[in-house]
């Protein structure tokens, strides 16, 4: 009888071990590291364990996430002001403005200065204007734009991708290819650009192609090539797609930026794609058209028709045109790209 009662005793003793031991038997989680009213650390490495209801945070944000959601957010042909929003750094350089630019940040109804123009008032100045603001002893301000009026008035400089704008002319600058948009920078700081344009050997004929958007080509089709070229760029601006416009651009190359005023610059190919990622991702499009396309031996000439929503709610449009080159892989690369007010071809 005694020998019974004790090993009844032995194995309740045991019972009570194992439960102690086993925490699923308590109503802890398996898997959970440390007691009591704290939550541990998941033994599979998935992150941090609530002790009350068992389910695990989602892990920390990092710069990689928050890329790739920014670069979801961009897919969309128009969308909200918050595809518009959160580029810090782009290929060229590390943002570091820390000023503010923005017109609209003082008020959609204030219009001090004229900094806050409608597009229409835009133009690029003449040779004799911009003489005239260099010269220190003339009173008139010729018609210069001043800083920017952005869609968002929560947007600062630090939010463009390109960390090289001047956001007031002077004798350091020259003008960027967006001055025309007034959402965007109307000016390049004269360190990044270079005076001496990239030569090319080929030539582009007055006969247009019959170009027409579709999303396969024949690949055994002599146009081929440049037919896929012309509908990269329509899905760089009317999809956001900034790899498309990757493809067409070589990394150590330099493009050259022509515009209405005549003073051409080129730029090497990463200030290029940042200039780019910030009207094609801070713009709001509406339709990317084609108006003409000339080939020739070895090259093409792209004129474009950039139809977007202005940030008073407006249609408006610039021309955007390409010199294209073909390169050594069989494709196409850009060696050129002016904006205009009217088409340049006509």
């Amino acid at each position: 009888m005694t020998i019974h009662r004790s090993l009844s005793l032995i194995a309740a003793i045991a019972l009570f071990a194992t439960a102690i031991a086993d925490d699923g038997l308590l109503g802890k989680p398996r898997g959970g590291k440390g007691g009591g009213n704290s939550g541990g650390q998941s033994s599979g490495g998935g992150g941090n364990s609530d002790s009350k209801s068992g389910e695990r945070n989602p892990p920390p944000r990092t710069r990689d996430s928050d890329n790739r959601d920014n670069g979801s957010r961009r897919t969309g042909n128009s969308g909200g002001d918050d595809s518009l929003i959160g580029r810090r750094s782009g290929r060229s350089g590390v943002i570091q403005y820390g000023t503010n630019s923005n017109s609209a940040a003082r008020g959609r109804n204030n219009d001090r200065d004229g900094d806050s123009r409608q597009p229409s008032t835009y133009r690029f100045p003449t040779d004799d204007e911009i003489a005239q603001r260099a010269n220190r002893e003339a009173r008139t301000r010729p018609n210069t734009r001043r800083g920017y009026y952005h869609y968002d008035s929560n947007w600062r400089d630090d939010n463009f991708s390109y960390p090289y704008y001047r956001f007031d002319y002077d004798d350091r600058c020259v003008f960027s290819p967006w001055y025309a948009y007034p959402h965007l920078p109307g000016y390049v700081s004269g360190i990044r650009i270079s005076i001496n344009l990239p030569h090319w050997s080929f030539t582009y004929d007055d006969r247009e192609c019959d170009w027409r958007y579709q999303d396969r080509y024949d690949r055994y089709d002599s146009n081929y090539e440049l037919d896929v070229a012309v509908r990269d760029l329509v899905r760089t601006f009317e999809r956001r797609d900034m790899r498309a416009l990757d493809s067409m651009l070589p990394r150590r190359s330099r493009i050259a930026i022509r515009n209405e005023n005549g003073r051409a610059y080129s730029i090497n190919s990463d200030d290029f794609y940042d200039l780019m990622n910030d009207a094609v991702n801070g713009t709001r499009t509406r339709r990317y058209a084609i108006e003409s396309v000339r080939e020739g031996r070895g090259g093409a000439q792209i004129v474009a028709r950039h139809e977007f929503d202005d940030p008073w709610g407006r249609r408006d449009a610039v021309y955007h045109q390409y010199i294209l080159e073909e390169d050594y892989r069989g494709g196409y690369s850009i060696v050129e790209f002016g904006t205009y007010r009217t088409n340049p071809c006509r």
